[in-house]
């Protein structure tokens, strides 16, 4: 039972306590969330407010 009792505890996991550690604080975070939503809303628009060009070729046509 003693031999028993130990092979459990060997192969119970143990819980590991990980400090926090932030990257950024929620202020710089915030700020770089929101510098990527901006950089894909101006993409979306450049993207939208080109001409489209029905005489271009739909593939590598050599």
């Amino acid at each position: 039972m003693k031999l028993f009792d130990k092979m459990r505890a060997m192969f119970t996991p143990k819980p590991v306590v990980i400090p926090p550690t932030p990257l950024y604080s929620d202020e710089e975070f915030l700020e770089f969330i929101a510098a990527q939503a901006r950089k894909r809303t101006q993409e979306e628009q450049a993207a939208l407010s080109k001409p489209a060009n029905p005489a271009a070729p739909l593939g590598n046509a050599a």
